[in-house]
């Protein structure tokens, strides 16, 4: 390949195919990318995408160096800093998230004092660090009158990787719960409900898109059953980058040791992890790229990266065709 390696290879095309598939599920209900999953597709986000949620100053200045207005961000993040508050009000950012009682105060004061406002939305925790307790959110609507701010709804997000859809149901079953108690406590109707369901995605199990939007068939079933439908929103980052790129790396030495065969390549560890693949036990998708040394011949490799650590390990153990210095290895998504 004419690359210069190691290096990432991005799809667009299958990005936005990605996309399309997911909003022909779930039809109307808004949808949003996390940009944590990959930041290089949020300069090509589709219209059926309605919001980016970002979660660091960092992310929120990709969006800005590449012209994303600030109506498309939702501002989330546990730790904001007050000139952080300020920034994203002044740019007019569309949503921002409440993670404590000490980000409301400051929001509200700000907000009143400059006349700058947002959609706010609550983050509900899910049982730690993230997000605040029941009893600050109920806190904060008895005090909600004269704030300056306007609470648009909620947001919540319980963990990633969720294999079993009792999860998800769970989480719904809870948040139908809250915004009903909201409505008959507070007579205070939610109009957004931003929900990250975290459905699982298997790196190694080749049925893994169809695993996949089978569930995601599920979770639409379960939003209508609930009630929800017509205040949800549903952020994901990994359901929509997994299987846009894939990773190259240049084998540089081939050495056997103790009877294993290690290939040491340019990359490492530091740069290709896959979500459960536990200390390089699993063996994700692998092609040869260029020409192998003797065809129809395979070997077992270790393939290794070049950091100074016994830790830089991709694969424990792979069988692969014959290999030669200088081949090069494509690692999927």
């Amino acid at each position: 390949m004419d690359i210069t390696r190691p290096a990432y290879v991005f799809d667009i095309d299958k990005f936005h195919s990605v996309i399309k598939k997911v909003k022909s599920v779930i039809s109307d209900i808004p949808l949003t990318y996390s940009i944590k999953a990959n930041p290089i597709f949020a300069a090509y986000i589709s219209e059926d995408v309605s919001h980016i949620e970002v979660c660091s100053p960092g992310e929120y200045e990709i969006c800005n160096k590449i012209n994303i207005e600030g109506k498309k961000i939702i501002y989330s993040g546990v730790l904001k800093t007050e000139d952080e508050i300020k920034e994203a009000l002044c740019q007019h950012v569309d949503i921002i998230t409440i993670e404590s009682y000490e980000q409301y105060k400051y929001l509200c004061e700000y907000s009143k004092n400059n006349e700058l406002h947002s959609n706010v939305i609550i983050r509900l925790s899910s049982g730690n660090q993230f997000g605040v307790s029941e009893e600050i959110l109920f806190k904060i609507m008895e005090e909600n009158t004269d704030s300056g701010i306007k609470i648009h709804g909620l947001h919540y997000y319980s963990g990633t990787q969720k294999k079993r859809i009792e999860l998800i149901e769970n989480d719904l079953k809870y948040l139908s719960n809250v915004r009903q108690l909201i409505e008959d406590r507070y007579h205070f109707k939610i109009e957004f409900l931003e929900y990250g369901p975290g459905l699982s995605f298997d790196y190694f199990d080749k049925e893994a898109e169809k695993l996949t939007y089978t569930s995601l068939e599920q979770l639409v079933y379960l939003i209508s059953q609930y009630g929800l439908k017509d205040i949800i929103g549903l952020e994901f980052g990994r359901l929509l980058a997994s299987v846009c790129g894939k990773y190259y790396t240049t084998v540089y030495d081939i050495k056997e040791t103790n009877g294993v065969k290690y290939i040491i390549t340019d990359g490492g560890t530091h740069q290709l992890r896959y979500y459960g693949q536990n200390m390089a036990m699993r063996v994700p998708p692998i092609r040869i790229v260029d020409n192998v040394e003797n065809e129809g011949i395979t070997e077992k490799y270790c393939i290794c990266g070049s950091l100074c650590t016994v830790a830089d390990v991709m694969v424990r153990e792979c069988e692969l065709p014959s290999l030669k210095i200088g081949n090069v290895i494509e690692f999927g998504f």
